[in-house]
């Protein structure tokens, strides 16, 4: 799902129901405390939040659900490099 990088992967979430920068900036604290994540882009006008993370420490799984108990829904994942 993933896309591999030299230290790690990058992933893309699909965030529907991110419609501010104050979204935006709940969703970047969530998957930015999470151990494991590198980097994490949000953008609330494409709906979608780009991450880099290490494979080894946090799975897709689990940046899902830090979103989710932030209070958002990922409606997909995919790998950076399926865009």
């Amino acid at each position: 799902m993933a896309s591999d990088k030299q230290n790690g992967s990058t992933v893309i979430l699909k965030i529907s129901d991110m419609n501010c920068a104050a979204c935006a900036r709940t969703i970047d604290e969530a998957l930015s405390s999470k151990d494991g994540v590198v980097k994490a882009s949000i953008n609330p006008s494409q709906k979608r939040a780009t991450v880099d993370y290490e494979p080894g420490i946090i799975s897709e799984k689990d940046m899902v659900k830090a979103v989710e108990e932030a209070g958002y829904n990922v409606d997909e994942t995919k790998a950076a490099d399926e865009e």
